[in-house]
């Protein structure tokens, strides 16, 4: 919550998915526009799995993450069960590839997730790779898988579609702005609450559990149907053009800009409005007449044209004079709030 307060340093927030967006509704002062995630990738000339190091004959399952990311949330062990589970024991036929960084950091993780993907004859990858690279290194594979529990976009997911690339993942959060069953395989998930902190995430908090038997099956489902598999990659990143391209993109960029000058002309405007209309109230008469005639006074003086004489008529005459005195005593407070209304409706008159 320490970012809480950086809110008021910006006028508006520009943010990747409907996610992220409706996390920050409640919180947010100010507002936040969806503006997606620029996808911009072409296959790397020359890149070929001999240059990159892995197997030529096999199918080939894809997923890279960051460390710094946090591990639990990523969940590659839950990937690697899932995988285990669609080809084990013998996984002659296909290869599930990591592609990780900042592993060093982690020793602990290290050691789980080597021991693990060597269980199921993985292949790891742990160092950097530019940009040419990386982009290869996603064309040579046949699909890409993430078992997320939460992300805010999706990235990754988002690279291997505009490739074309089956991709498999957890229906849940950022990703689901551009993945669906016509484009992509969604994984089923249940909601759970974080039992203790995983990074920033603190305990108490709400991800996805991806259903291990479910990703299993949607991974043999690419595996034993590739033309659908291809239909749908070819799809997907058709998609990703139409709405995250660069033209997409910058169409939404030079939109939202407009719309936030046009707004700010209005404001200008309606503030150099009231500042006139403000000024001409000083000096305009009939404003100020309408004013005073809308005022009620209780107070004005009875006249009384003249006293009666003789006991009985000065009586009555007095009771008469007590009395009014007594309704005005009754009627000032409704009085007040007639003035208050009267007021108002000559200040709104005033303003159009």
């Amino acid at each position: 919550h320490a970012w809480r307060d950086r809110f008021q340093y910006l006028d508006e927030i520009w943010v990747g998915s409907n996610f992220v967006q409706n996390i920050l509704a409640p919180v947010a002062p100010i507002p936040g526009v969806r503006m997606g995630v620029p996808m911009e990738r072409e296959p790397a000339p020359g890149a070929t799995r001999a240059t990159l190091g892995l197997p030529e004959a096999k199918f080939l399952f894809l997923f890279a993450f960051d460390l710094l990311s946090v591990f639990e949330r990523k969940n590659p062990l839950g990937l690697i069960e899932a995988y285990r589970r669609a080809f084990g024991p013998e996984f002659q036929d296909t290869t599930l590839v990591l592609k990780v960084t900042k592993l060093e950091a982690f020793p602990h993780h290290q050691q789980q997730l080597k021991q693990a993907l060597s269980s199921v004859s993985g292949i790891l990858i742990d160092r950097y790779m530019d940009r040419q690279e990386l982009d290869g290194l996603f064309e040579t594979c046949d699909a890409y898988v993430s078992l997320h529990r939460s992300e805010g976009f999706g990235v990754t997911m988002a690279e291997a579609m505009r490739l074309a690339k089956p991709t498999i993942a957890t229906g849940y959060s950022g990703n689901v702005d551009f993945m669906n069953v016509g484009n992509s395989y969604l994984v089923d998930y249940r909601l759970i609450e974080l039992d203790r902190d995983f990074g920033p995430y603190p305990q108490g908090s709400v991800w996805a559990d991806p259903e291990l038997d479910h990703a299993a099956a949607q991974m043999r489902q690419v595996f034993e149907n590739r033309e659908e598999a291809i239909q749908k990659g070819t799809r997907a990143a058709a998609e990703l053009q139409d709405h995250y391209g660069g033209e997409a993109t910058a169409k939404r960029v030079i939109e939202r800009l407009a719309q936030i000058q046009q707004n700010q002309g209005r404001a200008l405007m309606a503030r150099a409005r009231r500042q006139e209309i403000q000024t001409s109230l000083v000096s305009d008469p009939t404003l100020q007449q309408l004013r005073e005639r809308a005022m009620v006074n209780p107070h004005l003086p009875i006249a009384w044209p003249y006293w009666p004489k003789g006991f009985w008529p000065k009586t009555a005459a007095l009771f008469q004079k007590v009395t009014r005195r007594l309704l005005r005593w009754y009627i000032d407070p409704i009085v007040e709030q007639q003035n208050r209304f009267n007021a108002s409706t000559v200040e709104a008159v005033s303003y159009t």
